[in-house]
């Protein structure tokens, strides 16, 4: 038996297959994603990467579905790049995260092969009903345009491909030449904004250009107010040219019904998981990141030489434990509710004794 096996193995490595397989089925929900700590401005914090080059985000993060276009099609990660490419016989299918989103903005970095069809799923039900951003890469198709899969009829195209450098422009306003905005060689930014619910609006964005900005008409009966995101690989020959669709990077914002970002007060240029208040340091009002996971609890220790106050919200804003304490020894244990991010913030002066906000995860803890 063990001999088979590392002959299995040998014989996996020798033809380039993965030793490893995603997961087929919807899983628990595994958090936002990973944190962006090299946003410049508070106005570009937020985003979380569900893909970051590595192997362990796909894993974490996504499903592979044959609920549509065929047996799931290929998936795997090389180079830091997320690749895709249909299995034979035009069997495609679709990449499904484990989480499902309601209004959020993805940004997906994407090299797509010529004469690939491709697309991005938004508000999915899992079995191939989605609003798609499509990423048609083929003479006749579009990109950045709005279609419905396996829903009623959309099909929003804002221009037709006829070779990787030339458009024919069908209603898109845009004046500025298609060989500035995309890079036929190169890897290019698709972004999408879904919100206001179902029936949904949604903007897309090509290398930061709008494509569209389309109000769907009436409600999806498949759908509801949010669903999963997907990575389209069409099904059948004629869809495919035959070589890998390749992704640098998908990373997701949640945003309001109104589509305004939902973005951390207390952002920083840098993700902090633990700081330390001074000894008789003056601090009015100290805020404090931290992104837990459900059963993980963020810990607050130290001592207060006057009166203090603590508090800690989501990020929409819901307290979840609110205290005033005296002088003394400062312990709180704060269960989190969901994933994602905390905010704490700690009032008060003369924190002596080396005051902690630790905001790593911290499970198993008794009251």
């Amino acid at each position: 038996m063990r001999t088979n096996l590392i002959r299995a193995m040998f014989l996996g490595l020798m033809a380039g297959a993965p030793l490893w397989a995603l997961d087929t089925q919807p899983g628990a929900d595994p958090g936002p994603g990973i944190p962006d700590c090299k946003a410049e401005s508070k106005a570009d914090s937020g985003w979380f990467a569900l893909f970051d080059g590595t192997q362990a985000s796909l894993e974490k993060y996504w499903f592979k579905s044959n609920a549509s276009h065929g047996d799931g099609g290929k998936w795997w990660v090389e180079n830091n790049l997320l690749k895709s490419n249909q299995n034979p016989g035009g069997n495609g299918g679709l990449l499904y995260t484990h989480r499902k989103y309601s209004n959020v903005e993805v940004k997906v970095d994407i090299k797509p092969d010529w004469e690939n069809d491709g697309g991005l799923f938004l508000h999915s039900n899992g079995k191939g009903s989605a609003y798609q951003v499509v990423i048609d890469y083929k003479k006749g198709k579009t990109i950045g345009g709005i279609y419905g899969e396996k829903i009623y009829t959309i099909n929003y195209k804002p221009f037709f491909l006829e070779s990787p450098t030339q458009i024919r422009i069908n209603f898109w306003k845009e004046k500025t030449p298609w060989t500035t905005i995309w890079d036929a060689n190169g890897f290019n930014e698709i972004h999408a904004k879904i919100f206001e619910g179902n029936p949904p609006r949604i903007v897309n964005y090509i290398n930061g250009y709008e494509s569209v900005d389309y109000k769907a008409p009436q409600q999806a009966t498949e759908l509801k107010n949010d669903g999963y995101i997907g990575l389209q690989i069409h099904g059948g020959t004629k869809s495919w040219g035959g070589g890998a669709n390749e992704y640098k990077s998908v990373k997701v914002r949640e945003l309001t019904n109104k589509g305004e970002p939902v973005i951390d007060p207390a952002w920083s240029n840098a993700c902090m998981t633990s700081t330390t208040l001074s000894a008789n340091q003056e601090k009015p009002s100290s805020h404090f990141r931290s992104f837990a996971e459900i059963g993980n609890r963020i810990r607050i220790t130290g001592w207060a030489e006057e009166k203090y106050e603590l508090q800690v919200t989501n990020v929409t804003g819901r307290i979840l434990y609110s205290t005033r304490g005296q002088t003394g020894a400062i312990n709180h244990v704060v269960p989190m509710d969901r994933q994602g991010m905390y905010l704490v913030t700690l009032k008060g002066r003369n924190f002596h004794r080396n005051a902690k906000v630790l905001a790593k995860h911290i499970s198993g803890l008794g009251n």
